[in-house]
């Protein structure tokens, strides 16, 4: 299993770590690990096994460090963004680790970065919690909220990642409906 982890690592700071290919065009690595969905394959190996809080805090690291160290637009990518969000999706609100839990708020907080950099991914992060007619979930959204009143740097990041998605919503009528129709910012 350390084998595993440690090739998977090393794969993905080369993916980290590379340049697009022409300015714009994904890089090697990049194109690999999409046409071959390495990506989606991890996580799936994962959810099978017991997906214990120790392979969600080795996930969220993963993704952490892709986004936060990426040279590339990799949300751009749905085979980096599906197994993204499907991931994120595995979260609830409740008790969790320390451990888990900063983890999860730093990867939260990292994709607020990247999306403020780039605003036109966020609306591949709505989700439809009900499967019918009801209201789009922001998914980014709803895992920071239970965090903005903790103390410490786990509070600040949550309450950073939330500061940059309001400011987003100035400009997304998508986002801005979410928030003052479906959650608790706006009575």
């Amino acid at each position: 299993m350390s084998c595993v982890r440690n090739n998977t690592y090393q794969m993905l700071s080369l993916l980290a770590e590379e340049r697009p290919r022409d300015g714009e065009g994904p890089g090697p690595i990049l194109t690999y690990v999409a046409s071959e969905g390495i990506l989606e394959k991890l996580l799936h190996w994962h959810l099978r096994r017991d997906f214990t809080e120790e392979k969600k805090v080795e996930q969220l690291k993963l993704f952490e460090m892709l986004i936060s160290q990426s040279h590339q637009p990799l949300l751009r990518y749905q085979p980096v963004l599906r197994p993204l969000v499907t991931l994120l999706g595995t979260f609830s609100p409740g008790p969790a680790s320390p451990v888990l839990e900063n983890n999860l708020v730093l990867l939260l907080n990292q994709l607020c970065v990247s999306l403020a950099r780039e605003p036109s991914t966020l609306e591949l992060f709505f989700q439809d919690s009900t499967g019918q007619d009801g209201p789009a979930n922001l998914l980014i959204f709803s895992l920071l909220v239970p965090f903005i009143h903790h103390e410490g740097v786990i509070g600040q990041q949550a309450r950073d990642a939330l500061l940059l998605i309001m400011a987003m919503s100035s400009d997304n009528p998508t986002m801005a409906r979410y928030i003052t129709e479906n959650s608790f910012f706006c009575p």
